[in-house]
């Protein structure tokens, strides 16, 4: 995988997550609500999301995730995390993405996968696919307006240890460099 740069859009600036953006990050992962489409609940406190964050730049170090913290262009404020994450040799990766609640309807989240979307051939990726949950409506509506086609529905799919099943919706997209 090649080295991931800072991306930047017209509102945007996507730079490489840093454990120092952890604080920032509990904002959402704290956040039942911002949650609720996640497969895990809300950290409890800023040392849980310290050490989500730990294994989310294990993930970086180990060659299979990229994650970015999304922040404003005007004014560098804390708006969200994006990934490719689940890289693997045939140049699949999962997109993610979550934002803090008060950005939610303003466009940030396409934006941002957007801009990830055409950086992603220069990281080796030529399919991006993205799995949620059934009942998640509007990132099902952001997908299919990035050109994500709605692929296979996996009922009872296991979401975490303990047999904690959703049943999820799969997209996928190719990418194909400039």
């Amino acid at each position: 995988m090649n080295v991931v740069t800072t991306l930047c859009t017209q509102r945007l600036k996507l730079a490489p997550f840093r454990l120092e953006d952890a604080r920032e990050l509990f904002e959402i992962r704290g956040d039942a609500e911002a949650m609720a489409h996640w497969d895990w609940p809300a950290d409890e406190n800023a040392e849980q999301t310290c050490a989500v964050a730990k294994s989310l730049l294990a993930d970086v170090d180990a060659g299979k995730a990229v994650f970015w913290t999304v922040r404003l262009a005007t004014d560098s404020r804390f708006a969200g995390l994006c990934d490719l994450s689940e890289l693997d040799e045939t140049g699949a990766a999962d997109l993610g993405f979550m934002f803090a609640r008060r950005y939610w309807g303003h466009g940030y989240a396409r934006q941002a996968a957007a801009a990830i979307l055409q950086a992603a051939p220069g990281l080796g990726v030529r399919v991006v696919r993205a799995r949620i949950h059934e009942d998640n409506a509007r990132s099902a509506r952001l997908l299919a307006s990035l050109g994500f086609r709605r692929c296979e529905v996996l009922s009872d799919f296991t979401i975490r240890p303990g047999g904690v099943t959703r049943t999820c919706v799969m997209f996928e997209r190719m990418v194909y460099g400039s």
